[in-house]
């Protein structure tokens, strides 16, 4: 038997809930087993990495898309993406701006990012760069480390494992520790990167890490004349995409 590697969410509206990423298990604990965690090292792990959330609340501010039925359908058009996967990607809003959380090699929290409608991005106070996850990711099968938020999150509705890479230089020391906690070198690791030259150059460079650290990995560019993934798949449609990236793996 592999040995337990859990993982509890102690804030947000994901509280309660509980993986094991040793064996893919999950659940969600009741208020009265998360009174008794007495967990002090992981308590304060999480109130260190989140202590931006606990200080200024802008957290708990924002008022999240399940209970905006017209913002939902509006942002599920406009990304071209689930209802189902905005909620796994934790997607909220705030004002005029949707929001979305950002985390650490250990899957905690470590910053909130802000969108707007005319492409403006901003973070909250305090937030640190970090990966895009779904709710709850599998354990087994290949994985595609995109570039971008909308780009991570048109794949996994797809039905593709994703490590979402905040920009195309970034999170390799993150995705690393995360890979690292589950133990498995079997699992293919394709880098997805925009067409332009910076978005190249940082896949091949990640793919490099990658292949050092002993994990089977390579790195795919958008075609031409395509921007990025995403513009790719909206326009060749889903099911032709997911044919041509089904056939790579």
């Amino acid at each position: 038997m592999e040995k337990p590697n859990l993982c509890i969410t102690l804030q947000g509206p994901y509280r309660g809930y509980w993986k094991c990423w040793a064996c893919g298990k999950w659940g969600k604990l009741t208020e009265v087993d998360l009174k008794k965690l007495g967990f002090v090292e992981v308590k304060q792990e999480v109130h260190e990495s989140i202590d931006f959330v606990q200080l200024n609340k802008e957290l708990q501010l924002n008022s999240y898309l399940s209970d905006n039925i017209d913002a939902i359908k509006l942002l599920s058009e406009k990304l071209q993406v689930s209802e189902h996967t905005l909620r796994d990607f934790g997607i909220g809003l705030k004002d005029k701006a949707y929001s979305f959380p950002c985390y650490d090699g250990q899957v905690s929290i470590c910053g909130i990012q802000y969108r707007d409608i005319d492409g403006n991005k901003w973070a909250e106070r305090g937030s640190k760069i970090g990966v895009f996850l779904p709710r709850f990711s599998s354990t087994t099968g290949d994985i595609f480390l995109p570039e971008g938020l909308s780009d991570t999150m048109i794949l996994y509705d797809m039905g593709f494992n994703v490590i979402g890479r905040y920009n195309c230089d970034s999170c390799a020391d993150i995705i690393l520790e995360q890979l690292q906690s589950c133990d498995n070198k079997d699992r293919r690791l394709i880098v997805l990167a925009d067409s332009d030259e910076a978005g190249i150059n940082g896949a091949v460079k990640l793919r490099n890490i990658l292949k050092a650290y002993g994990y089977v990995a390579g790195y795919l560019s958008a075609p031409s004349p395509f921007n990025d993934i995403r513009e790719w798949v909206q326009r060749e449609g889903k099911s032709r995409a997911k044919t041509v990236l089904e056939a790579i793996l």
